[in-house]
């Protein structure tokens, strides 16, 4: 007996998803106390947006080692335009 396939029986089969046929999916409707009572809309909660994000201190700290690279590249290349000008005499 071949082993039982695990894939959800939701999901459409690959002949289906190449059609682009959906999947039928039909939902149940709750059972409403009286049928004269107008219908009832689904309850959506919306929670409010985050405060927005203060990014000025984490690129302070971005800009303090951009300006510590940028001198040390600067006098590495003052220091060599130096070495190849003056040459020592060994």
């Amino acid at each position: 007996m071949p082993a039982q396939s695990r894939k959800s029986s939701s999901r459409p089969t690959r002949s289906q998803r190449r059609a682009g046929t959906a999947p039928v999916r039909h939902f149940a409707y709750p059972a409403t106390s009286t049928p004269t009572s107008a219908p009832v809309a689904p309850r959506r909660f919306y929670s409010a947006e985050p405060a927005p994000v203060d990014y000025t201190r984490e690129f302070g700290f971005v800009r303090h080692d951009l300006r510590r690279i940028l001198i040390i590249a600067g006098v590495l290349i003052i220091v060599m335009i130096a070495l190849a000008l003056f040459k020592l005499p060994l």
